[in-house]
């Protein structure tokens, strides 16, 4: 039949319909019919969004702990887009907010701690950027499971210093 298209949405993902440009409903994974320009005059689109888990490396970035260290902390974040339409229409790009807001979070807690705390425990550190980051996933409408601290880089000068302890 003429006019008439069908979308198929995969189960990782969501489908986001908008007619004339204008948000209408989420569609559900499945098959879905769309009308099209002949018996319509309204133009319908589809946007599809992956619901899957995704991962996100946060590279280090310089900063000072509470004793005045210089270290680069590397982090990894597990996340996935829990609310498709707050997701794409509250944010240009929902994954770069995300980065940014893991990367303050990240330096706030490198920040209040001292070297030595934050070398002994790592998971910890973890475990407050995740809470941190909550209020801010859900304004962009994303879940955050987990951030895990990969690695703490530390200078030349710092190492040695260590090495001697």
């Amino acid at each position: 039949m003429i006019g008439i298209s069908y979308i198929t949405v995969s189960e990782w993902e969501v489908g986001l319909l908008y007619a004339d440009g204008k948000f209408v409903r989420v569609l559900e994974p499945g098959r879905h019919r769309l009308l099209g320009r002949p018996w319509t005059s309204v133009e319908q689109k589809v946007i599809k969004v992956d619901t899957r888990r995704q991962q996100l490396s946060v590279q280090g970035q310089e900063v000072l702990t509470a004793d005045g260290f210089s270290v680069r902390p590397n982090a990894t974040t597990d996340w996935r887009v829990a609310d498709a339409p707050t997701a794409l229409h509250g944010s240009v790009s929902h994954s770069m907010a995300l980065y940014n807001a893991i990367q303050l979070a990240l330096r706030v807690a490198v920040q209040s701690r001292t070297i030595d705390a934050l070398l002994a425990d790592r998971a910890a550190i973890g475990q407050e950027v995740t809470e941190a980051l909550q209020p801010e996933a859900d304004r962009l409408g994303l879940e955050v499971s987990a951030v895990a601290l990969k690695d703490i880089v530390l200078s030349g000068e710092l190492k040695k210093l260590l090495a001697r302890e």
